[in-house]
């Protein structure tokens, strides 16, 4: 068949192709309108490792660097940490930790339909996690906070907006399947 075929076939079954998609539209907007909000905040810290060498020469150990920031990406998600951190905020938001690629910088985020929640957490957990590197490492190691986590004006998710657009779009495809 011919694209002029499909054309025809489409524009004499369009309320096929309407219904399908105003159908879609409606079922993911109550979804996504009844989906609770989720705040992100995020915290940065900067690992400063101790250097060595001499006046002329000063060697910054990238590799044990590297390795120092995946231990206190583990070490802030362990459970002792998390239970800790408990103490302080209940429930205990969803945690992630991870390190910013070529940088000596961790980022703590926190997420929870709670903004100020979230904001308390991610800055908590900053919190704990230097005061157990001074008694994990002494002053070999020294961690500290170069942007605390503010408290989010915007939810993180869901975007409304780009699943609505997204929906109209598998609904004009659905129904354009359909006719």
């Amino acid at each position: 068949m011919e694209l002029i075929n499909y054309l025809n076939i489409i524009t004499r079954r369009k309320w096929v192709v309407i219904l399908t998609m105003i159908f879609a539209v409606l079922v993911v907007t109550v979804g996504t309108l009844t989906t609770p909000t989720k705040y992100t905040a995020s915290t940065t810290i900067r690992i400063l490792t101790a250097k060595a060498g001499g006046a002329d020469y000063i060697d910054y150990a990238i590799q044990y660097a590297e390795r120092l920031a995946g231990t206190y990406v583990d070490i802030a998600t362990s459970t002792p940490i998390l239970e800790e951190l408990e103490t302080y905020v209940s429930p205990v938001p969803t945690i992630e930790v991870q390190v910013i690629p070529n940088t000596e910088l961790i980022e703590i985020s926190a997420e929870s339909s709670d903004p100020a929640l979230a904001q308390f957490a991610a800055n908590k957990l900053a919190e704990i996690l230097i005061v157990q590197s001074r008694e994990i490492y002494g002053t070999e190691t020294k961690l500290y906070v170069i942007d605390p986590a503010s408290i989010p004006d915007k939810p993180s998710s869901p975007n409304p907006i780009i699943i609505i657009a997204l929906s109209v779009v598998a609904g004009f495809l659905g129904g354009v399947g359909l006719a």
